[in-house]
């Protein structure tokens, strides 16, 4: 499908008008009106004979006329064009002698369309009615483009990118999350609830590499969607759509006689379209709403758990806490997942008149989500332990669309957008508490340490102008795109204190923890929401483009031009003086820090992206070639570089322990149950005024995101309605985002050869801030952290996909596509805190030495089949059965330590995304392990745990072949999964005098393979976030100056280093099948 980008809210039309003998008419008319509405759109031939219709309305059918003084009129009727489309149509008039001769063809076509030589897809209507979707969520229609890859949160990753770096857009205006906070890239998506009804969107068009220089703000891809508008017939329909146990599978793992159904529950959704005229052919109008309450069951088989004894531990915790706190944790075997959600959507459409049409459309949802965290075989939740996540998005878009003269036409697009996120925590309060068990699990429990102080508002404000002036064969173009934003965050995390135990058993003796954190406001003692630390800031982008199309013959089309982007930030952070003056001397000993200081804002810096793409046409051959480069700029989530204002050093404070064999925690700390009478710098001598806890800085000269796209791409029309098309695209990241933490120095070499940061004495190497005080002094105790843009090893990614389908007589309609694509980067940026980026960049060289590794966001094979066949029978019904499949390569996952072997985060304990070392042979193993004890005294020898340790690598593909070398970062993969999904709808047509009605009932089933089979349809994850805790690090000795591990093995069970997901809220990554029954009345 070619596409004509722009903010995508229209569709063009253009063609070459001559006579038989071959000679352009000049001055020919072309009428073309589009048939529900009868919007009429009209223009005259240049001298060349070519004509151009800018921002016509999508979709059709369109009558089309074309006439000249002598020649016999040329009538096209039943024509389509897509979201987005340029369709051509090219004419050949034959003179008469005849007055109002006219040569009339019919049928429903789609125009040849005029490429822009990129990688796109549309997604429309009839896809979106027929694919099955359990979900109702974007997610769900985005699986039928082949280069998009859906992630375990409902992410959309496209081309291997990040699904942070997309831009959508719902009629023009940003919906994406600007402020970066939400795995599935959309306003409220933290809810896991769409940005609108899907039955309000009539198309949803996905660009890759469009190298249209009037779109940008983005390096993944681009996603535009359009609402329905109302026509001259009144039309509208009313749903009910329902999801319960009844109609959902057993447990797809285990023992099958003892397979379960899942708890009761009841998801419902029920809502209604309607359009029409409000003055014919003039005014008309569109509205949807919607009312979402959905449950999702998270149940999980306790027989799978790491240790077997586990619920007796539970149920010790579980009396401890309500005995002598008062605290009830909640369930933990079957956490449920809700969900409630409310979308209004509507527009107005206004012919002016033949020149000028104004849509004015409204967009409003508010959902509530109570997020839980399912017990996995690791680590056991509890329900209390969730939050509660209010969202609230109101959106606004006004569009005039002018056709000035022939050759002058403007698109002017203004949008406003509002967000209001409110987190919260269920349950009482209670600090956050995490005990640390045998086999790597762990037990997690108390109030949910990134709510209790966490509030977010956004507005948006975005002006569009696009100006376009054919000239000959060249269609120019010029424009504006702004948008200007401000924030309002409030994020104070571990604000009711943080504790981790060693073991069960030390909590429940109230023994001394093995770590503590705690974060606090420095300018109030508000411990929540409304606290003086929440900054607002505001940001301004300024966007220019100039463009050219230009038709070089009848076969060859070009398009290129330049946009220039500039990204502002318009409010200075406060400032740290300590930082400046005493900090910053110390820190430049070991790291360069690009210019970064406190109360320091990153400069202005202007983008430049050329582009160019090309279409080269062959008829005879009924086949095209397309392809072009060029670079994008994006952007970066606002939170990122929101942490310099609420990481200023003077805004936020904090503490942070974490004990070693060498570094015991201070014997002061206790368990304290109140969450407002939490561990301050003063309880342990702190002797810098300000205690800051974290700082966020960026360089000085920071630039935003680029990469380089180029593609080459064929299409090729078939015999008997088959169409092919292939792309090739490669991507080379030219502007990369790190971190660094300047916290740490590194003290030595260990015995494998890394830097660590210790010191002779095993504890944790941080910079002294304050030479001039008795004592190693450094306020910052959670980390100094640094954006700066990569210097070398620049992430790069390619893909390469076919898509062949058909639409058969009789109903019949079938689509497979192939994509295979591959992604490597330095830093994915995956997290919403910056803290969490670096900390959590699994590494064997140390996160402030980064080398290049395959992405989080890798894509390897996808394979994807659509059938559909309607059956029409008996005058007034019709069935229509589809059947998708999706075949996915496993997500990437990293091999790592336990703890911490590089100490480059406060010590062994502090976190566990170090890569490990594979032994090579037995020998190798032994110079570094250890006897280890259970704690019921059973010991573990070194042999014993060789020989489990061998045999697992013997059993895995990836450490089978690397033995004698560090991991590398997702050098595994979780198995290939295989799903088939089925719909089913029956149709009971109703006719009338004047309208055709139809009653639907459709049964959608997510994962039918499953339902087939219980061992087909599995999808896997790994128990840790992308990551397997494969061997112990259990401290380190100093021998001669080298630091030497001490590591143990002890998975003796070989448990393999995934789970089979059973039911998660999105349905897609579920084992188990689940069904969705829907009732729709449909008038028109």
């Amino acid at each position: 499908m070619a596409i004509s980008y722009a903010q995508v809210t229209t569709s063009n039309m253009t063609g070459l008008i001559k006579t038989s003998k071959g000679e352009a008419l000049s001055g020919a008319s072309v009428v073309a009106v589009h048939n529900p509405t009868g919007t009429k759109y009209t223009t005259l031939t240049s001298k060349n004979g070519r004509f151009n219709l800018s921002n016509i309305q999508p979709g059709g059918p369109y009558t089309i006329d074309i006439s000249y003084v002598g020649y016999s009129t040329e009538k096209r009727e039943n024509v389509y064009l897509s979201l987005g489309e340029t369709g051509i149509i090219n004419i050949e008039m034959g003179e008469t002698t005849k007055e109002l001769s006219t040569v009339t063809v019919s049928g429903a076509r789609r125009m040849q369309p005029v490429a822009k030589g990129g990688v796109e897809s549309v997604i429309g209507r009839d896809k979106m009615q027929n694919a099955p979707s359990v979900g109702r969520n974007l997610a769900d229609y985005f699986r039928l483009v082949p280069q998009a890859k859906t992630t375990f949160g409902g992410g959309i990753s496209i081309a291997g990118q990040n699904n942070r770096y997309n831009q959508l857009m719902i009629d023009g205006a940003t919906n994406n999350d600007n402020f970066g906070l939400s795995d599935q890239g959309t306003n409220g998506g933290q809810t896991g609830a769409p940005p609108i009804s899907i039955d309000a969107i009539e198309a949803i068009q996905v660009g890759i590499s469009p190298y249209d220089v009037s779109l940008g703000n983005f390096t993944g891809g681009t996603i535009n969607a359009i609402t329905k508008s109302g026509t001259n017939r009144f039309t509208g329909s009313a749903y009910y759509v329902n999801r319960n146990e009844g109609i959902a599978g057993k447990t797809p793992t285990g023992d099958k006689d003892n397979a379960k159904k899942l708890a009761d529950f009841k998801s419902n959704t029920v809502g209604f379209t309607a359009g029409g005229p409000i003055i014919k052919n003039k005014l008309f109008f569109f509205v949807s709403g919607e009312i979402q309450q959905n449950t999702t069951p998270q149940p999980f088989d306790p027989g799978t758990f790491a240790n077997k004894n586990f619920q007796d531990s539970v149920a010790q915790i579980v009396a401890k806490l309500k005995n002598d706190y008062k605290y009830d944790p909640g369930e933990y075997l079957n956490i449920p997942d809700k969900l409630k959600s409310n979308k209004i959507a509507g527009k107005l459409t206004w012919n002016i008149n033949s020149k000028n049409r104004l849509n004015v459309s409204y967009r409003y949802t508010k959902s509530t989500r109570y997020l839980t965290s399912a017990t996995t075989s690791t680590k056991v939740n509890f329900y209390n332990g969730g939050y509660l996540f209010p969202s609230t998005t109101n959106s606004v878009s006004a569009e005039l669309n002018s056709n000035i003269t022939n050759n002058i036409s403007n698109k002017l697009l203004v949008t406003y957008t509002k967000v209001f996120d409110d987190r919260d925590p269920l349950g009482m309060e209670l600090p956050r508490v995490t005990l640390n068990s045998a086999n790597a699990t762990s037990y997690v429990f108390g109030t949910e340490n990134f709510s209790t102080a966490n509030q977010l508002k956004q507005n948006n404000f975005n002006v569009y102008d696009e100006f376009k002036y054919t000239m000959g064969t060249h269609q120019l173009k010029a424009g504006i795109d702004v948008e200007a934003s401000k924030s309002y965050n409030l994020f104070i995390g571990n604000s009711f204190g943080s504790y981790t135990y060693a073991s069960v058993l030390d909590f429940l003796t109230d023994k001394t923890p093995s770590g503590y954190s705690r974060s606090f406001s420095l300018l109030d003692n508000i411990n929540g929401d409304g606290s003086a630390a929440a900054p607002t800031f505001k940001t301004l982008r300024l966007g220019f483009f100039l463009g050219d199309d230009w038709n070089v013959s009848n076969n060859l089309k070009l398009n290129y031009g330049v946009r220039f982007d500039n990204f502002t930030y318009l409010d200075k952070p406060n400032t740290d003086t300590f930082f400046n003056n005493m900090a910053v001397p110390a820190i430049s000993q070991y790291y360069d820090m690009q210019g970064a200081r406190s109360g320091q804002k990153p400069n202005s810096v202007l983008s430049v992206s050329p582009r160019i793409g090309f279409t080269y046409s062959l008829p005879a051959q009924n086949m095209r070639i397309r392809g072009g480069v060029g670079l994008f700029t994006g952007r970066v989530p606002l939170v990122w570089p929101g942490g310099m204002y609420n990481n200023s050093g003077v805004t936020v404070g904090g503490i942070s322990f974490s004990a070693s064999a060498t570094n015991p925690m201070p014997a002061k700390i206790k368990f304290q149950p109140d969450v407002n009478s939490q561990y301050t710098p003063l309880d342990f001598g702190q002797t810098v005024k300000v205690p800051s806890g974290e700082i966020d800085l960026i360089a000085k000269n920071l630039k935003l995101p680029k990469v380089l796209k180029t593609s080459i791409g064929v299409d090729k029309t078939f015999g008997d309605g088959f169409n092919l098309s292939a792309d090739l695209l490669f991507q080379k990241n030219i502007n990369e985002i790190i971190y660094i933490n300047a916290l740490a120095a590194p003290g030595g070499k260990n015995s494998f050869g890394q830097d660590v940061y210790l010191t002779s004495a095993l504890k944790y190497n941080t910079i002294d801030m304050d030479p001039n005080t008795a004592g190693v002094q450094n306020p910052y105790s959670t980390g100094i952290f640094i954006i700066e843009n990569a210097k070398k090893n620049k992430g790069y990614a390619y893909n390469a996909s076919a898509v062949l389908d058909k639409t058969f007589a009789g109903g019949w309609n079938a689509n497979v596509s192939y994509s295979y694509g591959d992604s490597y980067a330095l830093f994915d940026g995956t997290s919403s805190q910056n803290s969490s980026q670096w900390r959590y960049m699994e590494t064997s060289t140390g996160r402030n030495a980064l080398t290049r590794s395959r992405s989080d966001f890798a894509q390897k094979h996808r394979i994807n089949a659509y059938v559909s066949k309607k059956f029409e029978y008996a005058g007034n019904l019709a069935t229509t059965v589809t059947l998708f499949y999706n075949g996915q390569s496993g997500t990437p996952f990293s091999y790592v330590y336990s703890r911490s072997m590089l100490y480059d985060y406060g010590g062994m304990n502090a976190e566990t995304n170090d890569l490990i070392y594979i032994p090579k042979d037995e020998a190798d193993w032994d110079k570094y392990a250890k006897d280890w004890s259970e704690s019921n005294g059973t010991v573990h020898t070194v042999q014993e745990q060789w020989e489990a340790l061998n045999s697992f690598i013997d059993k895995d593909k990836y450490l089978s072949k690397h033995r004698g070398e560090f991991a590398k970062r997702n050098g595994g993969n979780l198995p290939f999964s295989h799903q088939l999904d089925l719909t089913i709808r029956q149709d009971f047509i109703l006719k009338t005098k004047e309208s055709k009605n139809t009653l639907s009932v459709q049964f959608d089933m997510f994962n039918f393979s499953n339902f087939l089979n219980r061992n087909w349809g599995r999808i896997y994850a790994t128990p840790g976030v992308d990551q397997y805790s494969l061997i112990s690090m259990d401290g380190y000795t100093l021998v001669n100056g080298v630091y030497q591990p001490s590591l143990s093995y002890r998975n003796l069970s070989n448990r393999a280093p995934y789970d089979v997901l059973d039911v998660r809220s999105n349905a897609y990554n579920a084992s188990r099948w689940r069904g969705q029954l829907t009732v729709r009345y449909t008038f028109n």
